[in-house]
């Protein structure tokens, strides 16, 4: 029951956070290189964690919570999630709600959730539409720890 608590204020804290880093490092980058230029989420990010899983529109909580190996209460619909872990447990959210948003950034993969760990959170900026795309560039498709 503790547990399942902690995971909900996390979450709400997490989720309170609206002014998204993750958007605001990639527009940095961009800004200062332009579209093309790498982003290395281990040297940007200003807490400790280990690993990075992202999760897609399409993917349910239930995925997610089988993924993650407990329950979050979260609203995931129509949204895209990406959490950062350490050592198994979740230190930071971070949301892009498909319609309340006119920006955002999605990590380029062929499926629903993508894993990676701190030292191969390296990416090439892509734009899309109205977003940033993250394309990993530590690892090739047959290499990526998909789940």
């Amino acid at each position: 029951m503790k547990k399942v608590f902690f995971v909900a204020i996390c979450i709400l804290l997490c989720s309170c956070y609206r002014g998204n880093h993750i958007d605001k490092i990639v527009v940095s980058h961009v800004e200062k290189e332009g579209v093309g230029c790498y982003i290395d989420m281990a040297e940007e990010l200003d807490f400790q964690w280990d690993s990075l899983f992202y999760f897609s529109i399409g993917c349910s909580l239930e995925e997610i919570q089988e993924t993650v190996g407990y329950p979050l209460i979260v609203d995931k619909d129509l949204s895209y999630l990406m959490i950062f872990f350490f050592e198994g447990r979740m230190v930071k959210l971070f949301r892009w709600d498909y319609f309340q948003s006119d920006f955002g950034v999605i990590i380029d993969t062929p499926e629903l959730i993508y894993k990676t760990s701190f030292h191969k959170a390296k990416f090439k900026v892509r734009k899309g539409n109205q977003c940033f795309i993250l394309e990993p560039v530590n690892d090739t498709i047959n290499e990526r720890k998909l789940l």
